[in-house]
């Protein structure tokens, strides 16, 4: 009843991203079948703000719902929301749809998946994003693909005035010191 009566994408939007933000997991239901219907019509833009929506409020049990647009060509904008919102709800099948999206042929949805799998700390998503294999010819992968294995060494750090140092050095992960994380592991 409020999305019907809110009419204007941009009040949809803004109300949606105000119940993810503020945590009201009671609001899933409905977003997401605010969501499905967005995204059934086409409405990227907003799908794509319940798709934020939706991964805010962090809930595993409707992560394929979620993650079903990936399956698809085209959407492009969606699949980049819809990879963050993945890298927000930290599951298996999180990780495996944003492992699945680190070969798609959209270059700002494959970025926004190297993004996102920075959040999973394990072997698997550290050796992905290490190889790169998928998206060598992407620029912008290769780069997010550096900050994103940044993040993931920085969360294995307990000490607090280490992990300033790397905050402050991010040269210090060349692909050799990478690598010698995956060893360590």
């Amino acid at each position: 009843p409020l999305m019907e009566a809110l009419g204007d994408w941009r009040f949809k939007a803004y109300a949606a991203l105000g119940l993810g933000l503020l945590g009201q997991k009671e609001a899933v239901g409905p977003l997401l079948k605010e969501y499905k219907a967005l995204v059934s019509a086409g409405e990227e833009k907003t799908a794509a703000c319940f798709a934020i929506a939706i991964g805010a409020l962090g809930d595993e049990s409707h992560v394929n719902e979620l993650a079903e647009p990936l399956r698809r060509p085209g959407n492009e904008t969606l699949k980049v929301f819809i990879c963050q919102a993945l890298g927000r709800i930290p599951c298996k099948e999180s990780k495996k749809w944003l492992l699945r999206a680190l070969a798609d042929k959209d270059k700002e949805a494959k970025a926004a998946a190297v993004l996102s799998l920075a959040e999973f700390q394990d072997k698997q998503v550290f050796s992905a994003l290490l190889s790169g294999k998928t998206f060598k010819s992407v620029r912008m992968a290769q780069a997010y693909s550096q900050v994103a294995l940044a993040r993931f060494a920085i969360g294995l750090v307990d000490n607090d005035n280490v992990r300033d140092a790397v905050l402050r050095l991010p040269h210090l992960f060349a692909r050799k010191s990478a690598e010698d994380l995956v060893v360590a592991m």
